[in-house]
């Protein structure tokens, strides 16, 4: 027997599952991974092979934690007997389960050695498989370029088709094995890259050949997560325009306005149908995670689409629903950010029109359901010891209390939230949003100081992380209008603000100071805009920081921000400087 095949005898004795269980390929539920049973014999330590086996046990039940500890133990003793073939399937086992927890750097740590030792062990297929997995891992950090380069080893082309993949990317080994199973995942998996950096038909493209690859083998899981994964990529499509309609309404330009409307209904239509087929298809598996993923998908649609009694009807009809499959999932990351979708979903937002649930305050007779949803969010995310999925728990509920009035406790919850979010060095993209809210909180309690110190944290924690929040996978989505413009506009206010007394005592060079860092606050302001009205990076060209005449330049600035109005500086190759004013 060749060591390739042996090898791969061992495997079934101890593999959790292969590729089912992957990021792309629909979060599928834990109690639907049947591990595969070969030979005892082909074991080398029955005592590590049983503390697996116990391990796969409690991963079914969702007892993440748990198997990770029996995988740990087995891991030590195939370490020690150099069983590399078992060490690898117990590092992919563990990968798997930090996942589960939302311990991505951890997960990404255990990928990476799993695919050394694939390598070393000559089998790449299961590295071309690998390297899928990994790019999910990266892609839930919102670090897509990363995934795209292991998917296919470019970024800049826009037709797949006419730049092949190179050789040692994940797309391109599964095609070399003729493994029709890891190229469907690929394929999935860099469509959901490229439509979290704003290609979004491209990424229909892929997403849409991956689905008619698992219809081929007749792949249902796979089939329900490229349909969502389509669903996801039409609704993109569609909150852009959305943000575009709004935009060229608030300019006069209502003709566009009602163009690009029409445009995103119809994208939200065609959503739709893709997230009713994913539902169908789980409902056919009775895949629970993936019902409920379904469903909380289409609610903003339904409320988007029409604000009828029937349409309101129909939401509310699916969030019970939702509402109901939620104990049924095991604790896990997924379960956190259901429950905390579950009570953003109490009120739906309107297109572009409305505040995202992280500003908007609930009504109150909504209060005290989102507040145990919330708790529940809280709990489990503390159980599974995942702190970024604790931080958004913690920071949603401090807000209902920054709602209530009750900023004692509001701070409190707010400072815990900003905690768990630096637990996280590779996840801190909720971060900013509780330092945003810190600084709320103080101003409101009449800290002016501490409410400057917190805005420009929260600003110096998004300038780190801007391009990756605006391109990024969202298990709870952003808007940049309602949660990343309003921290630049409100510091600058805030400034301008207590500029006045400034004006009457302090030295020109101080007054100076405090105008220029505005400018600069307004500068960063002006760099986000342009990134998310196109919907990914782009790359500007530095200005020349000298400003003249800046001291009678802060006299416009005062008299038209009390109308909450803030004059910009726009530079146009080959015209003459002007103001335009941001409303």
């Amino acid at each position: 027997m060749s060591p390739q095949s042996s090898f791969r005898t061992v495997l079934g004795l101890l593999f959790i599952s292969s590729l089912t269980i992957s990021l792309w390929l629909g979060h599928l539920p834990a109690t639907t991974w049947q591990p595969q049973r070969g030979n005892p014999a082909t074991a080398q330590s029955p005592d590590a092979s049983q503390l697996v086996q116990q391990g796969v046990e409690h991963y079914q039940l969702g007892d993440f934690t748990s198997a990770i500890e029996y995988w740990q133990t087995a891991l030590t003793t195939y370490q020690q007997t150099n069983n590399r073939p078992n060490q690898t399937i117990v590092l992919e086992n563990l990968a798997r389960a930090y996942q589960q927890i939302g311990q991505i750097d951890q997960a990404i740590n255990y990928w990476e050695q799993v695919i050394t030792n694939y390598q070393q062990l000559g089998d790449l297929q299961q590295v071309g498989r690998m390297r899928t997995e990994l790019a999910q891992a990266y892609s839930k950090l919102g670090q897509n370029q990363k995934a795209i380069a292991l998917l296919c080893g470019t970024i800049n082309h826009d037709n797949p088709q006419d730049t092949p993949c190179v050789p040692e990317s994940a797309l391109q080994l599964a095609h070399s094995h003729q493994d029709q199973l890891g190229v469907a995942a690929a394929l999935g998996s860099l469509g959901d890259a490229y439509r979290l950096r704003g290609k979004y038909d491209l990424a229909i493209n892929y997403l849409q050949e991956s689905l008619n690859i698992a219809q081929e083998i007749d792949h249902l899981p796979y089939q329900s997560s490229a349909l969502n994964s389509l669903g996801n990529a039409y609704s993109s499509k569609a909150q852009l325009s959305y943000r575009r309609a709004n935009s060229a309404e608030k300019i006069g330009y209502n003709k566009k306005a009602s163009e690009l409307e029409a445009k995103a209904k119809n994208n939200d239509r065609e959503a739709l149908k893709y997230f009713q087929k994913s539902l169908d298809l789980a409902i056919t598996q009775n895949d629970q995670s993936g019902q409920i993923r379904a469903r909380l998908n289409e609610i903003p649609l339904y409320y988007r689409l029409s604000k009828s009694s029937d349409s309101v009807m129909k939401w509310q009809k699916e969030w019970q629903k939702a509402y109901s499959l939620l104990e049924s999932l095991p604790d896990s990351q997924d379960k956190v950010y259901a429950a905390i979708e579950l009570a953003n979903l109490l009120q739906p937002i309107a297109p572009a029109h409305e505040t995202s649930p992280w500003i908007r305050c609930y009504q109150p007779k909504l209060e005290s359901q989102a507040t145990a949803l919330l708790a529940q969010a809280v709990s489990i995310a503390q159980r599974i010891n995942d702190h970024r999925s604790q931080s958004f728990a913690l920071g949603e509920l401090g807000h209902i209390y920054e709602c209530r009035d009750q900023y004692t406790k509001a701070l409190e919850l707010s400072q815990q939230a900003r905690l768990a979010a630096e637990q996280n060095l590779l996840a801190k993209d909720s971060l900013y949003l509780w330092e945003w809210q810190t600084a709320r909180i103080f101003k409101e309690q009449g800290k002016v100081t501490e409410a400057i110190g917190a805005y420009e944290n929260a600003i110096a924690t998004l300038e780190t992380i801007r391009s990756d929040i605006l391109t990024a996978s969202r298990d709870v989505q952003f808007d940049f209008l309602d949660t990343v413009n309003p921290i630049y506009r409100q510091l600058v206010a805030l400034r301008l603000e207590g500029d006045q007394t400034l004006l009457k005592s302090a030295l020109p060079d101080v007054r100076t100071q405090n105008i220029n860092i505005v400018l600069k606050t307004i500068d960063g302001l002006k760099l986000a805009e342009l990134q998310d009205y196109f919907g990914n990076d782009c790359v500007l060209a530095a200005v020349n920081p000298a400003r003249d005449g800046i001291l009678n330049f802060k006299k416009s600035f005062k008299e038209n921000y009390s109308n909450h109005e803030i004059p910009i500086n726009i530079f146009i190759f080959y015209q003459p400087f002007r103001f335009i004013f941001l409303r």
